[in-house]
């Protein structure tokens, strides 16, 4: 805080210009020790004649020190507390390709273990979740209990013989945190933390926001997950007019300010470059970014807060999982917006938030291809904007201090997979789909990537799939019957109509659970 504190102490170059006619401030933009930062340095009066333009892209030192870090003992957020199913079903979850398996015990507790039985290697999470809230394989029945991961039970055991000792399954410690399940990611360890939280510890306070939670599976590597969401100057116009985007007209320099860069991570903050606010932005490793905008309460107006806290996990190589949350104090906002607000369920809010992130799809999969093509780093292929890509520049020179703990090589500002490498992004990986053209994995169905994994949504698609079944069944049985009477009735043939129109309308949107956006109207 103290960090920060100093530089809102330091005025921006525009300002002192007006304060101090008789010399100029410049701003240098200086990466030392691979981090960036925003130097004021005040020179002299210029002398008189056409002055030079600032430099627009960031030229900046490629090497600094490496960081310690351990990838393994980190939390990793696995979904929304809601999300998880409830008994009897397990859920299949996965970090770095290390593949888990999620339940609620009989005490709704959330359990971790490896996801496969150590009998014949089967997925556990193909089982089910029995009375005792032991998990059992339904391949011949094994049982593990939760928080040993000893077998419990073995149906054909002969009798007089025990369950082998080393009949087990990994565990993996847990722990919910504001809504969120959490896994350690040392198998049988103990954890030497608590997961991270938000400065506002939504905990204690989350009668005092209103918090959107919202969860879908990406077909990329997290990390380009996390350069996107540190992107903020994409959203006018990849989201042009979308919900939740903005306007291309409406695109801006931003000036962008990094305070600090550790093995965990790095503070900074931005603002539209003719604005006076700041918004903070802080990368939290392994894989959050979050945003927060404040207003001090006054006479007249409470206090505003609005964050975000934007959770990418890495599933494995091409695949990431966005746990999306968004939260402002309720008392900020007029009761009758609350009310409006709280007329749109929350499916509906869900599927607009797919089509924002399908936008990206295509061109983050381009992006992602292009590296796996060329196997060269982004430092030689890239031009960052001062005025748009500082958090994306700082992220990757991050990955590139840690990249020698990283459990593959990631995509760094200047480290980059070999062709021989085995991460997913480059050479021909197991698991990592032929390159086709750009946007090759875009065309993975929303059902699988959203629905699948989000309680509200999957509610949602059965309730319009029964009022389309039921409307067919009326549409049927108005229809006999008007065909039974001897003459035609005005109120069968409006039952007919009506029945109609709503199988018609629930079918249209049961595709919208399905069907990806596409920018270019293709259908296949």
């Amino acid at each position: 805080s103290e960090a920060r504190h100093s530089h809102t102490q330091h005025p921006v170059a525009s300002a002192v210009m007006r304060l101090f006619r008789s010399a100029t401030t410049s701003v240098l933009l200086v990466v030392h020790r691979g981090s960036l930062a925003l130097l004021c340095r005040s020179v002299g009066p210029r002398p008189r004649g056409p002055r030079a333009a600032p430099a627009a892209t960031i030229d900046a030192p490629l090497t600094a020190e490496p960081l310690a870090y351990d990838w393994r003992a980190q939390w990793y957020p696995a979904g929304f507390v809601v999300d998880v199913p409830a008994p009897p079903e397990p859920m299949a979850f996965s970090i770095f390709d290390e593949q888990l398996v999620l339940w609620r015990d009989s005490r709704d507790g959330i359990r971790c273990v490896e996801d496969r039985c150590p009998h014949r290697l089967a997925a556990l999470s193909q089982g089910a979740v029995e009375p005792d809230g032991s998990l059992r394989c339904f391949y011949h029945g094994w049982q593990f209990d939760g928080a040993t991961g000893q077998c419990s039970k073995i149906p054909q055991l002969a009798e007089g013989a025990s369950i082998p000792r080393t009949a087990r399954a990994r565990t993996y410690p847990t722990f919910v945190r504001e809504g969120i399940a959490w896994v350690w990611l040392v198998p049988d360890g103990l954890p030497t933390r608590d997961p991270p939280a938000t400065v506002d510890d939504l905990d204690a306070r989350r009668k005092d926001f209103q918090i959107y939670d919202y969860a879908i599976d990406l077909p990329y590597d997290h990390t380009w997950l996390v350069e996107n969401l540190a992107d903020p100057a994409h959203i006018p116009i990849s989201h042009d007019r979308t919900e939740g985007g903005g306007r291309r007209e409406l695109a801006e320099a931003y000036d962008m300010e990094i305070h600090e860069t550790t093995s965990d991570g790095f503070v900074g903050r931005y603002k539209g470059a003719n604005k006076t606010s700041w918004t903070e932005a802080r990368f939290e490793a392994p894989g959050i970014i979050r945003y927060r905008t404040t207003r001090p309460a006054t006479p007249s107006k409470p206090e505003m807060v609005f964050g975000a806290a934007l959770h990418c996990v890495p599933r494995g190589r091409g695949l990431s999982r966005l746990l999306f949350r968004t939260y402002f104090t309720k008392k900020s906002v007029p009761r009758a917006a609350l009310w409006l607000l709280s007329l749109k369920p929350q499916w509906l809010r869900n599927l607009n938030s797919c089509k924002v992130l399908e936008q990206d799809v295509g061109l983050i999969t381009s992006q992602e291809d292009a590296i796996r093509r060329t196997h060269r780093p982004l430092a030689t292929d890239c031009l960052p904007l001062k005025s748009t890509d500082g958090f994306v520049v700082a992220y990757r020179k991050w990955l590139d201090r840690v990249s020698a703990a990283w459990p593959h090589v990631p995509v760094g500002w200047t480290v980059a997979p070999s062709s021989s490498d085995e991460s997913g992004v480059s050479g021909e990986a197991p698991g990592f789909p032929h390159v086709s053209h750009p946007s090759h994995r875009s065309r993975l169905s929303r059902i699988h990537n959203h629905v699948a994994i989000s309680s509200a949504s999957r509610g949602a698609l059965r309730n319009v799939v029964r009022a389309r079944d039921a409307a067919l069944v009326a549409f049927a049985l108005s229809t006999v019957a008007t065909a039974a009477a001897s003459t035609a009735t005005l109120p069968l043939a409006c039952a007919a109509l009506a029945s109609a129109a709503v199988a018609g309308g629930a079918a249209k949107l049961e595709r919208c659970f399905y069907r990806n956006f596409d920018r270019h109207k293709w259908r296949p």
